[in-house]
């Protein structure tokens, strides 16, 4: 079944992207049946005055104490604003070509999420999925901070959920160009440092994932990305010997089948730990034996 215009709405954040918001906004409005949602997650130049003003048709979200930049946090916040069947998360500095909705939409197909191909840096986080598996394992990890990843982390719980990834044609985007400055001028680390924080946290959150086949609690994905981050902190500043770090995985304890008697039964239990080591450019591998905690 064709997903018509008027059963996607568009999701945009800008904080310090407000001359970029004025170039795409008004092709996202004019998308046939087009409903929009913008995020003015604290922007200091007044997004969502300028939005109010112009393009009154469109729900604005705003917040307005955070002085940093969680992108995680203000795509859910847009999120959480939708109706529709179908969200399409897009960077306020991609634009959209005037046949986009026409050429798009009708090829949507429930199960699937769709990301622009080819991919570039600029169009890697703008996906289109359907909105009640997004809200179901609760959107954006919220967790991440800093540049990058949280887009990857999104499709692979998307995956998760059994969508099946596809395409659009990323003829029909087109980027505003800009430096890495807009990319980081809100966050408090690099753009490398954050990378790397960001991937080793993905990736160790993912291997615990498929072990224990559950989603993992928000304070358990917490406390894993504050020691990744630590660890990556200390590497950097010239520590040598502190990037293992070992993840204790649930006992599996598995209960003695009814056919055995109970005088014979016995408690089993199997612990279990995942070992990691961190090592930056340059540094030398460790031992490969099980450290202590």
């Amino acid at each position: 079944m064709a997903v018509s215009p008027g059963d996607l709405t568009f999701v945009t954040t800008c904080k310090g992207r407000l001359s970029h918001l004025q170039k795409s906004l008004p092709r996202m409005c004019a998308q046939q049946g087009a409903q929009v949602v913008v995020v003015d997650y604290a922007c200091p130049d007044g997004a969502a005055n300028w939005v109010r003003a112009n393009f009154p048709q469109v729900t604005v979200v705003r917040e307005q104490h955070d002085t940093g930049w969680v992108a995680s946090r203000a795509r859910n916040m847009g999120a959480a604003a939708v109706k529709t069947s179908w969200i399409m998360f897009i960077d306020a500095d991609m634009l959209l070509d005037d046949v986009f909705a026409a050429r798009v939409f009708p090829s949507l197909e429930p199960g699937k999420y769709y990301r622009a191909a080819p991919w570039s840096m600029q169009n890697w986080g703008n996906v289109i999925c359907e909105r009640t598996p997004f809200l179901k394992f609760g959107g954006y990890d919220e967790v991440y901070r800093g540049w990058s990843v949280e887009d990857d982390d999104l499709y692979d719980a998307l995956e998760m959920q059994g969508a099946r990834r596809s395409e659009f044609p990323s003829v029909l985007m087109s980027e505003i160009d800009h430096g890495n400055e807009l990319r980081t001028r809100f966050h408090d680390v690099s753009m490398m440092t954050s990378y790397r924080i960001n991937k080793i946290y993905r990736q160790i959150k993912l291997d615990i994932t498929h072990i224990i086949r559950s989603s993992l609690p928000l304070a358990e994905r917490q406390r894993i990305f504050d020691e990744v981050k630590r660890r990556i902190t200390n590497l950097e500043n010239g520590a040598r010997s502190n990037g293992k770090l070992i993840f204790r995985i649930p006992d599996l304890v598995p209960s003695a089948p009814p056919s055995i008697p109970a005088s014979e039964a016995r408690n089993t239990r199997l612990t279990r730990a995942l070992q990691y080591e961190i090592i930056l450019d340059g540094d030398v591998p460790g031992r490969n034996d099980l450290p202590s905690e």
